[in-house]
């Protein structure tokens, strides 16, 4: 790649997956990355930095995977570790003195932390009104800190980057029959630090109900989206209230092939 006539560094990586057995799987993978400033990094108004300098750095990750299968049901659990060391990372962040936000690098970032995932899925018959269920429950602890002191945020060395919780977690569960879909997936968010002290934990909860019908080959979906249906009052940015429970309804009406014959 060519940016502003100059050339972009190449870009690599290496992977591999070894099967130790039919249910157990091992990988690893190192990567150079290199990220550009988007556009709105740079002409963003107000906020955007022309001059902002592309993230560069190397990542790497380790993995391991359990799972089985048979013909009902299908669970696995998979944990990954990942490390990663990027200068010039990009943060947008309140501007000083200013009533708006603005991007700049990050002179150094370290970033590691441990993703495992379950999940398990189940349908009782092979047939068109068999019962489906279908878990997922996942947790992301992600140590994200600067390595060199920050002067706006003012950030000592080792500490938290701003808006990036430590611990985060979810979990969806999703039941089907027949045309009917209801599915409920919640989301916990650990403590963060913000520019002006420290933003609160919070668990939001989300539903979502769907009815399928269709005639030969035409198919439409009808669904209800209930957002934060606990009503929970959090903020993700500091000074900027979430919504309480609202809702979303709508209907996805398609067709297939008709021009064939």
């Amino acid at each position: 790649e060519i940016l502003d006539l100059e050339m972009v560094p190449v870009v690599y990586s290496a992977g591999m997956n070894y099967e130790v057995s039919p249910w157990f799987n091992l990988r690893a993978k190192a990567s150079k990355d290199f990220r550009i400033p988007t556009i709105n990094d740079r002409f963003w108004s107000p906020g955007g930095v022309e001059n902002l300098l592309p993230e560069s750095g190397f990542s790497q990750e380790i993995g391991a995977k359990l799972h089985k299968n048979t013909t009902q049901f299908t669970s696995s659990f998979d944990a990954t570790l990942f490390n990663r060391n990027i200068d010039n990372w990009i943060l947008w962040a309140p501007a000083q003195g200013q009533p708006f936000w603005s991007a700049f690098n990050v002179s150094k970032v370290w970033s590691r932390g441990l993703e495992p995932r379950f999940s398990f899925f189940y349908k009782s018959k092979t047939t068109e009104n068999s019962l489906v269920i279908d878990i997922k429950v996942g947790y992301d602890f992600i140590k994200s800190t600067n390595e060199v002191a920050m002067e706006l945020p003012r950030r000592e060395v080792g500490e938290q980057i701003i808006y990036v919780p430590l611990h985060q977690a979810f979990g969806r569960a999703t039941l089907s029959w027949k045309n009917i879909v209801l599915s409920y997936q919640h989301s916990f968010t650990g403590k963060a630090r913000g520019q002006f002290g420290d933003i609160n934990s919070y668990h939001i909860g989300n539903i979502r109900m769907q009815y399928f019908t269709g005639w030969k080959k035409y198919k439409s979906t009808i669904f209800l989206n209930i957002k934060n249906s606990w009503n929970v009052n959090y903020i993700v940015v500091e000074r900027r209230p979430m919504p309480g429970t609202h809702f979303q309804l709508g209907i996805k009406f398609s067709f297939n092939n008709f021009l064939n014959t």
